[in-house]
C-alpha cells in the first residue's frame, strides 16, 4: 500500500479495497450459519451492501492517512473501531441466543433479522475497517523506521559532516537547510549558548565580537512526531579576525532575486603586488606560501566560492597594464587553487580582471609606493544563500548598491566595468 502515485492512486486503492472487501465477505459467505442472517434472497444485498461500504473505508484510508504525522489517529482509529467491532459481534451473538431462529413468522421472527442485519453490517465493517488501519499503520511505521533519523541538515549543498564543524566569521551568515524525509516539514530551531548569534528561518548569524573560536550548536527539531524527539544538530566554530585580512561584508543578489553574500578579504601589511609584477609581491614571503597559510588558518573556509581579483596601477599605458592585472588575476587564482587542495577544502574558485586604475586627474609625481593600494591582493569570498545564484550578475549588484562605501566606491569609479567572471578550476 502507499506505493501508487499521482492519477493511478485511487485506482489501486479502490482495486485493493475491492479485493479485501470481496475477500472478507466470501469467507463469511462460505459459513453463513455463523453470520445469523436470513436464507432468502436478501442475504446477497446485504452481502453486497457489506463489500460497498468496507471498499469505500478502506480507499478512504488509503489516501487519506499514508504519513508518519497520522500514525497516532490512525492508533486511535485502530482502538475504536476494535471495540465497536467487538461490541456489535458480542450483541449479534447474543441476539441470536435470546432469540433463535423458527419457521414461524412473528414480529420476533422480523426483529431478529432486522437486528441481525444490522449487527452484521456493523461488525464486519468496523472489524475490516480496525484490521485496514492497523496493517496502514504497520506500513507507515515501517517506512519511518527506515527513513528515521536520516541526516536532515544541509549546508552548502551537502549533508553536514558531525566530524567537522562549519566554520563561519562574525558578520557571516549561514545557511542551513532541514529536510524531513519521514515526516511533515514542521521544525523548530534552537542554538546554545542561545545569549550568542541568532538562528532565522535556518540561517546561523553573530554580530558579536570574538577574541577566540566560539563554538555554538545548532538543532533542528521536528515537530511532526514530538514523542521521538527527532533532531539534528551541528556544530558552527566562529573564528576571530584574522590580523593580516581586512574584511568588507556586503549583499548582492541576481536578477532573479536568489541572494548571496560577498566577503571583499583584502591582504593587509603592505602586501600588494610588486611593481611592474605578475608573479611577485611585496614582502618577503611568496604569494603562493601566503594563500596556503590563509588557508590552512580557515579564512577560506565560510565560503562556497572565491573569487580572485586582478589589478593594475594607474602606471603604464592602459592595455598593457589590462593585461598585467588579467595575468595577476589567473597567477591569484593558481594560488588559491593549489591552497584550497593542500588543506583539503573544497572550492569552486574564479577570477576577475577589473584592469587598470582610472585616476580622476593624471599625477606624475607619485612613486610606485603611493599606487600600491591600486594594486592590492584581494579575494572575494562567496556565500550562497541559493545554490543556483548567478555570482557574477549578484557580484555586480553588490558593487553598484554599496557604491557609497569606500572600497566599493573606489571599485565602481576607479575601474572599468567590462569586466566578466572566469572559471579558474
Amino acid at each position: 500500500m502507499g506505493t501508487a502515485t499521482g492519477a493511478l492512486q485511487p485506482l489501486v486503492a479502490c482495486a485493493e479495497a475491492l479485493m479485501a472487501a470481496g475477500l472478507v465477505i466470501f469467507l463469511a459467505w462460505r459459513k453463513r450459519s455463523v453470520l445469523l442472517l436470513p436464507r432468502d434472497q436478501g442475504l446477497s444485498a446485504v452481502l453486497a451492501t457489506a463489500t460497498l461500504i468496507v471498499a469505500v473505508l478502506l480507499g478512504f484510508v488509503y489516501v487519506r492517512y499514508d504519513h508518519c504525522s497520522q500514525i497516532d489517529e490512525l492508533l486511535r482509529l485502530v482502538i475504536t473501531s476494535a471495540l465497536g467491532c467487538f461490541a456489535a459481534l458480542l450483541a449479534h451473538l447474543l441476539l441470536a441466543k435470546w432469540l433463535p431462529r423458527t419457521e414461524k413468522k412473528s414480529r420476533w421472527h422480523f426483529l431478529r433479522d432486522v437486528g441481525g442485519i444490522v449487527l452484521f453490517l456493523a461488525w464486519s465493517i468496523t472489524g475490516s475497517f480496525a484490521l485496514t488501519c492497523a496493517a496502514q499503520a504497520l506500513v507507515i511505521q515501517v517506512d519511518m523506521k527506515v527513513k528515521h533519523r536520516q541526516v536532515a541538515l544541509i549546508h552548502d549543498g551537502y549533508p553536514v559532516d558531525k566530524d567537522k564543524p562549519i566554520i563561519t566569521k562574525v558578520g557571516l551568515p549561514v545557511h542551513l537547510i532541514a529536510r524531513r524525509v519521514e515526516c511533515d516539514d514542521r521544525i523548530t530551531w534552537s542554538w546554545s549558548p542561545s545569549d550568542f548569534g541568532t538562528v532565522e528561518n535556518g540561517t546561523f548569524l553573530t554580530l558579536t565580537p570574538v577574541t577566540h573560536a566560539r563554538h555554538i550548536v545548532v538543532t533542528v527539531h521536528s515537530l511532526a512526531h514530538p514523542r521521538y524527539d527527532e533532531h539534528d544538530d551541528v556544530d558552527i566554530v566562529v573564528n576571530p579576525e584574522d590580523p593580516n585580512v581586512e574584511r568588507k561584508t556586503t549583499q548582492g543578489q541576481d536578477p532573479e532575486g536568489r541572494q548571496g553574500t560577498f566577503d571583499v578579504l583584502i591582504v593587509t601589511k603592505d602586501r600588494s603586488w610588486e611593481f611592474a609584477s605578475d608573479e611577485r609581491i611585496d614582502g618577503n614571503l611568496p604569494g603562493d606560501e601566503l594563500m596556503k597559510r590563509l588557508a590552512e588558518s580557515e579564512v577560506f573556509h565560510p565560503y562556497q566560492d572565491l573569487v580572485a581579483v586582478g589589478t593594475a596601477s594607474r602606471e603604464g599605458e592602459k592595455p598593457k597594464e589590462d593585461a598585467r592585472a588579467d595575468l595577476r588575476s589567473a597567477r591569484l587564482s593558481t594560488w588559491i587553487v593549489s591552497a584550497l587542495r593542500s588543506s583539503t577544502t573544497n572550492r569552486k574558485v574564479w577570477r576577475i580582471n577589473l584592469g587598470r586604475y582610472m585616476p580622476d586627474r593624471d599625477t606624475e609625481s607619485l612613486q610606485p609606493s603611493d599606487t600600491a593600494r591600486e594594486r592590492r591582493l584581494v579575494v572575494i569570498g562567496v556565500i550562497r544563500k541559493d545554490a543556483k545564484l548567478d555570482v557574477e550578475r549578484a557580484l555586480r549588484n553588490a558593487f553598484d548598491m554599496h557604491s557609497k562605501e569606500e572600497f566599493f566606491r573606489e571599485i565602481v569609479r576607479h575601474y572599468p566595468k567590462d569586466w566578466s567572471l572566469t572559471p579558474a578550476n
